[in-house]
């Protein structure tokens, strides 16, 4: 029997220390640099993975202020994503819960780009929701999450599972850990506690299962009736997918993206109207099937899920 032994929470803080000096080192930029250590904090799935001696895939660097989101967003877009003439800026966006919100937000035709550069800490694949950089060779990548912004308490709520709610605050120097979340990681059992991307969840739920987590019916019912309450529109399914592998998903959002059309009053059509009118001759039921059980989509039967953690 195979037993990972986690790290104790002084070494994880030294790791994370070790983390943030070699990533705001490697930025010419001085003031990205400061704006970076002193304005995020790490949290999701890299603490929890140190926590149970697993291996981290990624680090996902938060904003406390999507001001401060936006200016170093695009600092990386015009550093390593010159292929976009867009750059970052605050947009007002209606979530799934029908709430407005403040959002960085970049305009990227085909809901991504990538980037291919030698050396760590270089970007990679930007989204409308993280830019991600490459580390170290061999080791975690970054993630710069820009998809929530604000308090740690507050960035904390858009998650969806408990054992993914500790953070590392750089300017206090302090790992906040919580009992929930060390429950469920001990039991290896997931507690969902909302999510403004349920249906991201979905997919994140063949990760954690793999990964020899469970999950009991009680909280996939609650799952299933968030998703029920979404008050969904085109833009914000494809919203959604951006939490999954966009490699697997861009043809999806690509046929959505085509049709979708804004009305005088500035509001978007429903979703279950939207797809009635432009898919009626073709389900999306066999629109998916065809992308996805035709065996010619690589990736497409394991998506990589992990762009939130």
């Amino acid at each position: 029997m195979e037993i990972n032994h986690g790290m104790h929470t002084g070494r994880i803080i030294k790791t994370l220390q070790e983390v943030y000096r070699e990533f705001t080192t490697s930025i010419d930029n001085p003031e990205i640099r400061t704006l970076i250590y002193n304005n995020t904090i790490i949290a999701g799935g890299s603490i929890a993975s140190m926590l149970m001696g697993e291996r981290v895939r990624d680090y996902d660097f938060y904003f406390t202020d999507p001001e401060i989101a936006v200016k170093v967003l695009n600092y990386f877009i015009e550093r390593d994503f010159s292929a976009t003439r867009n750059l970052a800026h605050i947009r007002k966006m209606e979530n799934i819960k029908g709430v407005e919100e403040d959002r960085p937000y970049v305009k990227l035709v085909l809901g991504s780009i990538e980037a291919k550069h030698e050396g760590p800490f270089r970007g990679r694949l930007l989204t409308s929701n993280a830019l991600s950089l490459s580390g170290k060779k061999g080791g975690p990548s970054i993630q710069l999450i820009v998809r929530f912004a604000g308090s740690a308490d507050k960035i904390l709520s858009n998650f969806d599972f408990v054992h993914c709610t500790c953070y590392y605050d750089s300017v206090t120097n302090k790992l906040c850990l919580n009992q929930p979340a060390l429950e469920s990681m001990l039991s290896r059992r997931l507690l969902y506690i909302g999510s403004l991307y349920p249906i991201a969840t979905i997919f994140r739920l063949k990760k954690f299962i793999k990964r020899g987590w469970n999950i009991s019916a009680g909280q996939i019912t609650k799952l299933a009736l968030q998703i029920t309450e979404c008050k969904l529109t085109p833009l914000l399914l494809v919203d959604q997918l951006m939490g999954i592998d966009l490699h697997v998903m861009r043809h999806f959002i690509e046929k959505i993206n085509d049709k979708i059309e804004v009305g005088p009053d500035g509001k978007e059509e429903r979703l279950e109207v939207f797809l009635a009118k432009h898919f009626a001759n073709t389900s999306v039921a066999t629109m998916l099937d065809d992308l996805f059980e035709s065996g010619e989509l690589e990736g497409a039967d394991d998506p990589d899920i992990d762009n939130f953690d």
